[in-house]
């Protein structure tokens, strides 16, 4: 049986692991539109209409979104401008499809503000995938970090929110926006390791485990050399998570499993 590699390391994606993700719902639930030009005939389906105007805003929230988690200095007021903008040219849909009505998909301005409370209201953290790791870090042999695809303002906010700083060492608490580079992109693994080999230099690769909600993403940081774990909390026990640590590292946390108390 081949001999297995001490663990050394563990880096954790926020959304979906430590904590939710974004909850877009709060924008494509306010959705509206505007009929720009075609034939009245063509908002009979009323329904439909909105449904192709919320698939339109979907659309814009993740092109916008994948330009937001690579710049450190954009804006939250620039991604509220961008989905209220009713000349936004992003936001233009043809309905029917192939049709010669168009339509533009919006959010009112007004409600800007309060779907922006009710998305920070909505960042919630998984308590158990917390108490774990707070465990790990009471071992005081391990090198624990983050690596999360985020905004610079978002992530900043769940930092203070959930004291992540006094969990994680500050520059090891990585957003995509601050280091430039998102996953499953191999430079943010790079980076990342980068950042854990200051805190132990004689680390390698294949001693960090990486855990993510995204099989993309743990597939990436495979071909980096990292181990990984693929792990939804929305979802999945975190017993499940100690588990698969344990797969390879079979001694870890012999004294804890997914009920016990911090």
């Amino acid at each position: 049986m081949a001999e297995k590699t001490e663990i050394k390391a563990f880096l954790f994606d926020y959304g979906g692991v430590i904590g939710r993700d974004m909850n877009w719902k709060r924008i494509t639930d306010r959705v509206q539109y505007v009929q720009r030009e075609g034939d009245a005939k063509d908002v009979s389906d009323k329904d439909s209409i909105v449904e192709a105007a919320r698939s339109k805003m979907k659309e814009e929230i993740t092109r916008i979104w994948n330009i937001m988690k690579v710049e450190k200095d954009y804006p939250s007021a620039s991604f509220f401008k961008n989905i209220s903008d009713k000349k936004n040219p992003h936001l233009s849909f043809q309905f029917p499809l192939n049709g010669s009505s168009s339509f533009q998909s919006f959010v009112p301005e007004e409600e800007t503000e309060e779907i922006a409370k009710g998305i920070l209201s909505d960042i919630l953290s998984f308590d158990d995938t917390i108490r774990l790791i707070k465990r790990i870090k009471e071992e005081k042999k391990y090198t624990i970090g983050v690596l999360s695809n985020h905004t610079c303002f978002w992530f900043n906010y769940i930092r203070e929110k959930f004291d992540l700083d006094s969990i994680f060492p500050t520059n090891a608490l990585l957003s995509s926006s601050y280091i430039g580079a998102a996953k499953p992109n191999l430079s943010s693994y790079e980076i990342a390791f980068g950042q854990l080999k200051k805190l132990d230099p004689s680390l390698l690769p294949q001693q960090v485990i990486f855990v993510d909600d995204k099989p993309a993403n743990t597939k990436a940081a495979q071909q980096f050399g990292l181990q990984a774990i693929t792990f939804n909390a929305s979802h999945q026990d975190v017993s499940f998570l100690l588990d698969s640590i344990r797969s390879f590292s079979p001694n870890f946390l012999q004294d804890w499993n997914s009920k016990s108390k911090e």
